[in-house]
């Protein structure tokens, strides 16, 4: 049964303003047609909060564009959708006018940020993952639709135009898996380590639900599947496409055959969502204990993928999480002067760390490279007990861009402070504040 309780036009007034939803967002048809509806009504609330004079377009990308949206259906026939709702809003000219003398990214960052505000207070409770927006001109969805990234190479051609211009995106790039920066590839993996530890603070806050909190392991798996087929530059589109790349991978360069394993898992329940395979995956009737074991299951595998990916594409062969880490930096990081390591800390209006901390960590690399460091042996430290543990959390807490140290008596209450800070630098430094 569609869900009927959302505000929307007639399908005549739709389309006779442009929306376009005439595409597969998930395997399942019956599926889609409530998730065409969720796509109606954050179209019509866009459009009903920024003026339709001021839009050119909107464009829907991400896992939905590509027809692999990830839905639960309930057993009382409510279809919850798992997957992120991204949009990308590409705004006229008549737009920037109304900027008031500030600077135009600034501006339609702050734009931006109240719309996502609103439209996720206002969403319907089957939404169950944040609608993200972002606000551009013309020239700049441009721009970074032409740039050779593993998100331009994975949703080129993909992304749909739901409403407005339909010739927005008429150019076609060509892009060469050889195009892919090594950057771009620990990018990918650092997101996904530093997510999870966010999504872990959410949960135990009780701010995510445990089908959520399972999703982003899954989300974290099957791009971990992603970035290793990226390393070896075998790349192919479709979530099962990649598997069975990847198994290929995993027998012939010794990732093993327990990873093998738990990508296909993880694959086949990011298409098809089926909690009843997860309490059974872990063997229990809770929920929230089997999320927990998939969070921890997800930490095992992506650092055992992280440090396979930095052998093989960097010929950084380290054992040792923390030698790993401060490597990666070295590696993959610019040069940070301590002027850029606090610019960097005051544009996101963070606090500064006194001079001689600064000059620490500046030597080390940029507030982002440490929480992204941080993050990753918060994953390695988990996993640890006693003297180790312990080893793990003073490097963590002597690294991360924070005013000072954290030390406590308590360790678990050690890791969790850190973990606190480590998912607050994420959302300010690469979210902006948004989730």
């Amino acid at each position: 049964m569609i869900i009927t309780n959302l505000k929307y036009k007639s399908d005549y007034m739709l389309s006779k303003a442009g929306l376009t939803l005439d595409f597969p967002t998930t395997q399942n048809l019956e599926t889609d047609l409530h998730v065409r509806d969720y796509l109606r009504w954050a179209c019509e609330y866009i459009i009903d909060y920024l003026g339709s004079r001021n839009i050119k377009a909107i464009v829907l990308s991400g896992s939905l564009a590509l027809g692999e949206g990830s839905v639960i259906i309930e057993s009382d026939g409510r279809v919850k959708l798992l997957s992120d709702i991204d949009i990308v809003i590409v705004v006229n000219k008549n737009f920037l006018t109304k900027k008031d003398g500030r600077e135009p990214h600034g501006f339609f960052r702050e734009k931006n940020n109240e719309l996502n505000s609103a439209l996720n207070s206002a969403a319907p409770q089957e939404l169950l993952s944040p609608i993200d927006t972002v606000i551009w001109t013309h020239e700049e969805i441009k721009n970074w639709w032409k740039t050779p990234r593993i998100v331009t190479l994975q949703h080129g051609g993909s992304a749909r135009i739901i409403w407005g211009d339909k010739d927005i995106l008429s150019a076609t790039f060509i892009f060469s898996q050889s195009d892919i920066t090594d950057q771009d590839i620990f990018k990918l993996f650092n997101n996904r380590i530093a997510e999870q530890i966010f999504y872990l603070v959410k949960y135990k806050k009780g701010l995510e639900s445990p089908e959520c909190f399972v999703f982003h392991s899954a989300k974290a798996a099957v791009d971990t599947v992603l970035a290793v087929c990226f390393a070896k530059k075998c790349f192919k589109n479709g979530l099962l496409e990649r598997l069975n790349i990847f198994k290929e991978l995993c027998l012939e360069d010794q990732l093993g055959l327990d990873m093998v394993e738990w990508a296909e898992f993880w694959t086949k329940f990011k298409i098809t969502p089926n909690l009843s395979k997860i309490l059974k995956r872990f063997n229990t009737e809770d929920l929230e204990t089997a999320a927990l074991k998939a969070w921890n299951e997800v930490a095992d595998f992506i650092l055992k993928a992280l440090q396979w990916v930095a052998k093989n594409r960097l010929g950084i062969d380290e054992e040792r999480t923390e030698s790993l880490v401060m490597r990666l930096i070295k590696c993959l990081d610019t040069p940070c002067s301590e002027d850029l390591f606090t610019n960097e800390l005051l544009k996101k209006k963070l606090p500064i760390p006194e001079e001689s901390r600064k000059k620490k960590l500046s030597a080390l690399g940029s507030p982002r490279a440490l929480m992204y460091a941080a993050a990753i042996l918060l994953l390695a430290a988990n996993g640890e007990k006693g003297d180790e543990k312990i080893k793990f959390l003073k490097i963590i807490s002597n690294i991360l861009p924070v005013i000072k140290p954290f030390q406590i008596t308590n360790v678990s209450q050690w890791w969790w402070n850190l973990a606190e800070e480590t998912s607050h630098l994420w959302n300010i430094l690469i979210m902006d504040g948004k989730q």
